[in-house]
Order: C-alpha cells, then structure tokens, then sequence
C-alpha cells in the first residue's frame, strides 16, 4: 500500500518535460525483473522504484526514503537538479507490460 499519492506530484511536474512511472512491488515478477535488470537493492516492501523520463531519456531511481507525498516532491525536484542519483536507461531487455506500470 501506498503511503503517498504520486498524482499530485506528477500534477506538479507537469512543466518539466517529466513522464512518471511507478512500480508496483506487488508487481512482483515485473518488480524483481526490473530490479535485477538495474541492480536496485534487493527488492522489499520498501523498495520501490519510480522509472521517469526526461525529454528523450529515460532513468531510474528508486523510492526507499519516500515515505509521504512531501517526501516525493522534494525527491523529483533534487532529481531534475541532478542532486539525487538516478540511472539513465538507454535500451530495455524485455518490453514492460502497460498492466503493470502505471502512467501519472
């Protein structure tokens, strides 16, 4: 279960050239798979991983230390600083299910 609401945050972002994606670690075949492709820590209840892009590139980060929506906005704005550490993603192993993503 979420603990904060990424609408409202993606809503915020909306200026930045900022595509969100959320995976579910419930998701788990598709979470483990994701983790394991970019060496994310080994997936737990609170590791979640938050997929963006930014123009034509496309990163990764993860949401460990995001408890709350607050949180989550300062975490995007230290992002798109580059102040917070992210993953460029340049081609993708396998094609993701829209099932199992979900587009902000």
């Amino acid at each position: 279960s979420m603990e904060f609401d990424l609408k409202p945050a993606a809503k915020q972002f909306r200026r930045d050239p900022l595509r969100l994606f959320y995976v579910h670690p419930e998701d788990v075949g598709f979470h483990s798979q994701l983790t394991q492709w970019l060496d994310l820590p080994k997936t737990t209840a609170a590791n979640r991983a938050l997929v963006f892009k930014t123009g034509t590139q496309v990163r990764v980060t993860d949401l460990a230390n995001v408890l709350d929506t607050a949180a989550l906005e300062n975490q995007l704005t230290q992002v798109l600083d580059g102040l917070h550490p992210f993953r460029p993603i340049k081609t993708a192993p396998f094609e993701p299910a829209a099932a199992h993503t979900e587009e902000l």
